[in-house]
């Protein structure tokens, strides 16, 4: 992880840097990220309380969504679910149906 607000998919056996995405934050500390199930997506975690979906092969933020009022500390995804534990002492669970972020119930 980096903490200079990038997301960074690297190749691993070359180390090469395949895609960078951009529009989060994390400076002060390293933020959770994954890519979707589909392989599609990277969705990160952000100091700001927001979760990012970008597209993976461009880079472009797809969604953002306000998750948490402050940090989002950690992100875990399973199937087609997303669940996000913030600052704010909340659990939130998000669906993703296919592809951008969408909060359960909108």
């Amino acid at each position: 992880g980096t903490l200079n607000s990038t997301v960074r998919l690297v190749e691993l056996e070359s180390g090469d840097v395949l895609v960078t995405c951009k529009g989060h934050v994390n400076e002060e500390f390293r933020v959770a990220s994954h890519m979707d199930t589909t392989d599609a997506y990277i969705l990160s975690a952000s100091e700001n309380g927001s979760v990012f979906c970008w597209d993976m092969v461009d880079a472009k933020v797809i969604s953002k969504h306000v998750a948490h009022e402050g940090p989002v500390f950690g992100m875990a995804l399973h199937d087609n679910h997303m669940i996000t534990t913030g600052a704010d002492g909340l659990v939130k669970l998000w669906t993703i149906p296919t592809g951008p972020v969408r909060p359960i119930g909108s």
